[in-house]
C-alpha cells in the first residue's frame, strides 16, 4: 500500500519597531485645609517596562512566542481529502521560553501604541530536492486554527483587551495571503500580556498528492497598524 508522510516545521518571525513613551501622574499643585478636612494627593510616575531587557525588544511592544506545528509522518494517502490535526511546540525562536507552545504571545510593556499580529505561510515544499517537479509541493493546502483570548493580566487589568482571531483558515500554498491573529485596535488597549491560545491546527491536504516530506514556513508578524502586515522577518 502506498504511504505518504507529511511532515510541518514551523519557523517565526519576531519583529517589532515600537518605541516607548513614558507615562506621569501629575499631582495638583495645591493641598488644601479647612478647620473640618484636609486634601492631600498622592504621586506616581510610571515609565514604560522592558519585555526583552538582552534582546532587540527592550522598551517596545514585542512578540515574544509563537509555534511550531507537526502534522505527523505517517499520515496515508487517501483518495479523498485528508484533514491532519497538528500538534504545537515551541518555536526556538521565542524569546519567552515560559510561553505556553500553542500560544502567541505580545508583551507591551505600558506603551499606548496598537498593534497587531499577522500570519502567513510558504508553499508546502517537498524536503528532498531530488523530488519530481510532480511532488515538489503539495497543492491546496491550507491550515484551519481554532484559538482564544488569553492573558496573564491581573484580575481587574483586563478592560482594555487585545482580540484574538479565534478561526481562520492560512493559504499554505505560497500565496502569502496574511491572516490577523492578534491585535488591539485602540490607544491604550492590549497592555500588558496578551496571547492568541490555539485549540486546534487542522491542516487540509486535497486528494491527488505524491508522497513525500513536506515544509512550510509560518512567518508570524507584529507591526503597529491593526491589520497591516508591514515589517515581515523570515
Amino acid at each position: 500500500m502506498t504511504k505518504k508522510t507529511l511532515q510541518l516545521i514551523a519557523t517565526v518571525a519576531l519583529a517589532a519597531g515600537f518605541g516607548f513613551t513614558t507615562v506621569t501622574a501629575n499631582a495638583a499643585t495645591e493641598d488644601t485645609a479647612t478647620a473640618e478636612s484636609q486634601t492631600t494627593h498622592a504621586t506616581v510616575g510610571l515609565t514604560a517596562g522592558t519585555t526583552d531587557p538582552d534582546g532587540p525588544h527592550a522598551g517596545q511592544i514585542a512578540l515574544t512566542s509563537a509555534p511550531d506545528i507537526d502534522f505527523g509522518t505517517t499520515n496515508e494517502i487517501k483518495p479523498t481529502q485528508l484533514s491532519l490535526n497538528g500538534t504545537f511546540g515551541q518555536s526556538t525562536a521565542s524569546t519567552d521560553k515560559t510561553a505556553k507552545a500553542n500560544s502567541v504571545t505580545v508583551v507591551n510593556p505600558g506603551v499606548t501604541d496598537t498593534w497587531n499580529v499577522a500570519v502567513t505561510a510558504s508553499a508546502f515544499k517537498n524536503t528532498d530536492s531530488s523530488a519530481t517537479a510532480a511532488a515538489s509541493q503539495l497543492i491546496g493546502a491550507k491550515i484551519d486554527f481554532a484559538g482564544s483570548l488569553g492573558t496573564t493580566n491581573a484580575a481587574g487589568v483586563e478592560k482594555n483587551p487585545a482580540v484574538a482571531n479565534q478561526a481562520f483558515t492560512l493559504d499554505a500554498t505560497g500565496a502569502q495571503t496574511s491572516q490577523n491573529v492578534l491585535h488591539a485596535d485602540e490607544h491604550g488597549y492590549g497592555v500588558g500580556t496578551w496571547t492568541n491560545d490555539f485549540s486546534k491546527a487542522t491542516l487540509q491536504v486535497p486528494a491527488g498528492q505524491v508522497a513525500g516530506t513536506y515544509e512550510s514556513t509560518l512567518t508570524w508578524t507584529i507591526s503597529n497598524t491593526p491589520a497591516a502586515t508591514a515589517d515581515t522577518q523570515a
